[in-house]
C-alpha cells in the first residue's frame, strides 16, 4: 500500500516537472509514456498565423502516438464548430484549410497530417510511425468561409471562445536487436514471430543494401519476407518489402536516399509455408555514401570567392575542361562528392530569420555567393543546418542560376532534409525541393527589347515555409544535351546558388499584407498578416479581396464625412461658445485621421501612433456631446466648468480602460443629460410655464433629437454587417455632427444666467427706454422677478440689453 502510494506520488511529481510519465510492461516488451500539454486559448482560423501551437517530445523507438484531445467551449454559445489539427515532425505545420492559392515557387510540405474534428466532443487521434524528437501540433477553429472573408475584409468578429488540452500516450518498444554494418549476423525466424533489427544510418549515406543468404531450408527458395522502414510501426508508409522466394540464393533489398543521421529498421517474417516452422539465415548490411575525393579534384569542382575574382573568365567557366583529366571517368567516378558544409552568417543581430548560408573564404569569413561546378558523372553535395526554434519559423529560400549562358543541358538541384540524393535518381527528389535549370527549354537565350538584345537568365527558385530542423543536403548533377539527346559533358557547367533564411519570403506579403512575428511558448515564427480580404502565404489570393477602388471609396467616405462638423464649429464660434468649438474641432480632426489610419492598409495615413489616434477619436466623440449637453443646461459658469473638467478626466479614464465598453460610453452622456433635464425642470418651475418654449421644442430640439437617434440607429443597427460599415458610419458622422446646429443654445445664453436674471425683452425695453406718463405712479421693480424670456429671438435680446443704461441695470439687479 505504501509502495503504491509512493509510486503514485513520484508519477505526479514527474508530471509536474517534465510533463511525462512512464508505465512499463516487461511481458510484451512495450511501455507507455504519457505527456500532457495545455494549449490554452484556441485561435480561430482566418489566415496562416491564426493557430494555437502545441509541441510534443516523441520518445525514441515509439511505435505509435495516441493523442486525447479535449476542447472546452468557454463562451457557452452552443454553436458547433470544426477543429482543425495538423501534425508535423520537426517543424510547424503549414495550414491551408480553405485551399488558398499558393504563391509561385513555394514548396508545400508533404510530411504533415491533418484531422477535422467537432468541438462538442473529446477525440482520440492515433499517429502511426511518429519519428523521435519534436512533434508540432497546430490547432485552430474553422468557421464558415463567409465569416472568414468578412473578418479579412473588415475585421468582423467571428465569435466563440475555446480552450484545448491534449494528453499524448506513446507506445514504445524496448527490446530491439541491433544490426551492425559490414558484419554478417545469423538470425532465426519462427512462423508468427517476426524478428526486428535496428541499425544506424550515418550522414552522407546515399543508399544501403541488406542481404539475406544461406537460408536454411530444403526448398529452392527462402520463404522470408524482408521489410525496411524508418519506424517501428507496421503501417509506416516509408516501408519497402521484398519477397525472398522470388530471388535466387541471395536476397537483396536496396534502399535509395534513406533518412540519415537516425535509426532505421528491418523486419524478417516467415511466410506461411507448409512444413516449415522456422528458418535460419545470414544477414549482412552495407552502405553506399559520398566517397572521399582527391583534393585537386575537389578544387576543380568548387571555386573560392577570393580566387574567383582574380581569375580570368575561362577559369570560372572551366572552358575546355575534360572530365578525364581529373582522373575520374564516368565508370570509376564516386557516387557523390562531398564539398563540405556551408557557412552561416546572420545579417543583423536584431532580426530573426535573416541569415544566409555561403562559402568559406581563406580568411575564415562567409560570403553569400556560392559558385559551383556541377559534374554529370556524379552527385555533388553541400550541407547546411536548420536550427530548431531558430530557423523553423521562417522561410528557406534557394535560388539557382546558370552562370554560363552558352552551356546547353539540364542541371538538377535537390534540397532534402536528412536525405542525400542518389546518382541517377536526382531528378525525382522525393520529399524535397527540386530546382531544374534547363537551358534548352527556350529556343533563344536572348530576347530583343526596344531594339536591344537582352540575355534571358536561366534560373529557378524554391521557397520552403517552416523548414524542418536538422541537416539539409544540397545535391546537384548536370546532363549535357547534344542534338536533343544526352551526351557526356566536355565542358562542365557552373551555377550560382543563394541560400537564405527569410521572414516572409523574398517578395514579402505584397500590397495586401504585412510580415509579422509571433511567439507561442518558446516557438517564434513569422507569417503574413493579410487584409482587405486577401489570403494565402504571400497574401496573393485575391478571390475575395477588395479592389483598390472600394478601399479608396471607404477611406474618402470615413475621413471627409468629418467635414460635416465645420458648420457646428463656425456656429459655436459665432455664438461665443469657444470651449465647445475647440472640442468640436478636436473631435473632427482626430476622427478624420483615425479613419485615415484604420480603414485601409493600402491607402493609409497615420500621423501618430494608432493607439493615440484611436484614443483621441473615442475621447473626442464622447466629450463633444458631454460638452454640448452642459452648454445647453441652465447652470452657472462655475458649475459648468467644474463638470466639464471632471467629466473630461473621467472620460479619459473610461476610454483608456475599454473604449468599446457601452457602459463607459453611456455614463458621461447620462450624467450630463441628467444635469440638463434638472436645470430645465427647475427653470420651468421658476417661470411657471414650459421651458424652453414650445416653438423651440418643435422647430429645433425635436429635429435635432430625431437626427441623432437616426444616426445612432443606423450605425449600431447595421454595423454588424461590415461590408456596409463605410456607409453607415459615414452617415453616423453626418448625423451626429449636424445635430449641434439644432441643439446649440442661442448667443447670450450664459451671460444672462450669470446675472441671475430672467426677464423678457419687452420688459427691458419698457423699463429702460420709454418713460412712464406723469399721471401713472411708478411701480418699483422687485429684486427678483421670474418672467418669461424668449430665447428664440437672440438678436432682439442683445439689442435690448445694449440699450439699457447703467443706472437701469443697477436698479434691475
Amino acid at each position: 500500500m505504501v509502495h503504491g502510494l509512493t509510486e503514485t506520488l513520484l508519477t505526479v511529481v514527474c508530471l509536474l516537472v517534465c510533463g511525462q510519465a512512464t508505465a512499463q510492461n516487461a511481458n510484451t516488451g512495450l511501455r507507455k509514456v504519457y505527456e500532457w500539454v495545455h494549449g490554452g486559448l484556441l485561435y480561430q482560423y482566418a489566415q496562416d498565423s491564426s493557430f494555437t501551437l502545441l509541441v510534443f517530445n516523441v520518445p525514441f523507438r515509439a511505435v505509435k502516438a495516441d493523442f486525447e484531445v479535449h476542447v472546452q467551449d468557454t463562451s457557452n454559445d452552443g454553436i458547433k464548430r470544426t477543429l482543425l489539427l495538423s501534425l508535423r515532425h520537426g517543424s510547424i505545420p503549414v495550414l491551408q484549410p480553405y485551399n488558398e492559392s499558393v504563391p509561385a515557387s513555394f514548396v508545400m510540405p508533404e510530411d504533415q497530417e491533418s484531422h477535422h474534428l467537432d468541438t462538442n466532443n473529446s477525440h482520440n487521434i492515433i499517429s502511426e510511425a511518429p519519428a523521435p524528437g519534436r512533434l508540432y501540433m497546430a490547432a485552430s477553429i474553422l468557421n464558415p468561409l463567409n465569416n472568414v472573408v468578412e473578418y479579412l475584409r473588415w475585421g468582423d468578429d467571428m465569435g466563440g471562445s475555446f480552450q484545448i488540452n491534449v494528453r499524448a500516450i506513446y507506445t514504445v518498444r524496448t527490446a530491439v536487436k541491433s544490426l551492425p554494418a559490414g558484419d554478417v549476423s545469423t538470425s532465426n525466424v519462427v512462423t508468427g514471430e517476426a524478428q526486428t533489427f535496428g541499425f544506424m544510418v550515418p550522414a552522407f549515406t546515399t543508399a544501403y543494401s541488406i542481404v539475406v543468404s544461406n537460408c536454411g531450408t530444403n526448398g529452392s527458395s527462402c520463404p522470408v519476407t524482408m521489410t525496411t522502414s524508418e519506424s517501428l510501426s507496421v503501417s509506416d508508409q516509408s516501408a519497402v518489402s521484398v519477397d525472398c522466394r522470388q530471388q535466387a540464393e541471395r536476397c537483396v533489398l536496396t534502399r535509395v536516399s534513406p533518412k540519415v543521421e537516425g535509426e532505421s529498421f528491418v523486419t524478417f517474417s516467415l511466410d506461411d509455408v507448409k512444413g516449415i516452422e522456422n528458418v535460419t539465415f545470414d544477414v549482412s548490411f552495407s552502405m553506399l555514401g559520398c566517397s572521399a575525393v582527391a583534393i585537386p579534384y575537389a578544387e576543380r569542382l568548387m571555386t573560392d570567392n577570393g580566387v574567383e575574382k582574380n581569375q580570368p573568365p575561362q577559369y570560372k567557366y572551366l572552358t575546355g575542361y575534360d572530365v578525364n583529366e581529373a582522373g575520374y571517368g564516368v565508370t570509376d567516378s564516386p557516387s557523390c562528392v562531398n564539398l563540405g558544409p556551408l557557412g552561416r552568417y546572420s545579417k543583423s543581430s536584431d532580426s530573426v530569420f535573416n541569415a544566409f548560408f555561403g562559402m568559406w573564404t581563406t580568411e575564415g569569413d562567409v560570403v553569400p555567393e556560392i559558385a559551383l561546378v556541377v559534374p554529370d558523372f556524379s552527385v555533388e553535395v553541400r550541407t547546411f543546418t536548420i536550427q530548431d526554434s531558430v530557423d523553423t519559423g521562417g522561410i528557406l529560400s534557394i535560388l539557382a542560376r546558370v552562370a554560363d549562358d552558352d552551356w546547353k543541358g539540364v542541371i538538377w538541384v535537390c534540397a532534402m532534409a536528412q536525405r542525400v540524393g542518389h546518382n541517377g535518381s536526382l531528378s525525382e527528389c522525393q520529399d524535397g525541393a527540386l530546382l531544374t535549370l534547363n537551358t534548352t527549354a527556350t529556343t533563344n537565350t536572348s530576347a530583343e527589347h526596344d531594339g536591344v538584345n537582352e540575355i534571358v537568365e536561366v534560373m529557378d527558385e524554391a521557397l520552403l515555409p517552416f523548414p524542418v530542423a536538422g541537416t539539409w543536403y544540397l545535391t546537384m548533377q548536370s546532363q549535357c544535351l547534344g542534338s536533343g539527346r544526352p551526351e557526356p559533358c566536355g565542358v562542365l557547367p557552373m551555377i550560382e546558388l543563394t541560400v537564405t533564411m527569410q521572414q516572409c519570403g523574398p517578395r514579402g506579403c505584397g500590397d495586401y499584407g504585412t510580415c509579422q512575428q509571433y511567439l507561442q511558448g518558446t516557438e517564434l515564427y513569422a507569417s503574413c498578416e493579410c487584409h482587405s480580404g486577401y489570403r494565402g502565404l504571400g497574401c496573393n489570393d485575391g478571390t475575395y479581396g477588395l479592389s483598390k477602388g472600394k478601399q479608396m471609396t471607404a477611406v474618402y467616405l470615413l475621413t471627409l464625412s468629418n467635414l460635416a462638423f465645420i458648420p457646428a464649429i463656425v456656429l459655436a464660434l459665432y455664438r461665443r461658445f469657444y470651449t465647445l468649438a475647440a472640442v468640436f474641432f478636436f473631435n473632427s480632426f482626430f476622427s478624420a485621421f483615425y479613419h485615415a489610419c484604420d480603414t485601409s492598409k493600402v491607402y493609409q495615413l497615420c500621423i501618430m501612433n494608432y493607439g493615440t489616434l484611436a484614443f483621441c477619436d473615442f475621447f473626442g466623440s464622447l466629450l463633444s456631446f458631454y460638452s454640448l449637453f452642459l452648454t445647453m443646461a441652465r447652470i452657472s459658469d462655475t458649475l459648468r466648468t467644474f463638470l466639464l473638467m471632471s467629466g473630461a478626466l473621467i472620460i479619459s479614464v473610461f476610454v483608456t480602460e475599454d473604449r468599446h465598453n457601452e457602459a463607459f460610453q453611456l455614463t458621461p452622456l447620462f450624467v450630463s443629460g441628467i444635469v440638463l433635464v434638472v436645470s430645465w425642470v427647475r427653470e420651468t418651475r421658476l417661470r411657471g410655464k414650459l421651458y424652453p418654449s414650445k416653438g423651440r421644442y418643435l422647430r429645433l430640439l425635436l429635429p435635432g433629437v430625431v437626427l441623432a437617434v437616426t444616426g445612432i440607429g443606423v450605425n449600431y443597427g447595421l454595423m454588424w454587417h461590415q461590408s456596409t460599415y463605410q456607409f453607415t458610419h459615414s452617415f453616423w458622422h453626418f448625423a451626429l455632427m449636424v445635430t449641434p446646429l439644432f441643439l446649440m443654445p442661442p448667443r447670450g445664453w450664459h451671460s444672462e444666467v450669470k446675472r441671475g436674471l430672467s426677464v423678457s425683452a419687452q420688459d427691458i425695453i419698457r423699463t429702460g427706454m420709454q418713460p412712464e406718463p406723469r399721471q401713472q405712479q411708478q411701480q418699483p421693480l422687485p429684486c427678483r422677478q421670474s418672467v418669461n424670456i424668449d430665447h428664440d429671438e437672440p438678436a432682439m435680446f442683445d439689442a435690448s440689453m445694449n440699450s439699457i443704461s447703467s443706472d437701469d441695470r443697477n436698479r434691475l439687479i
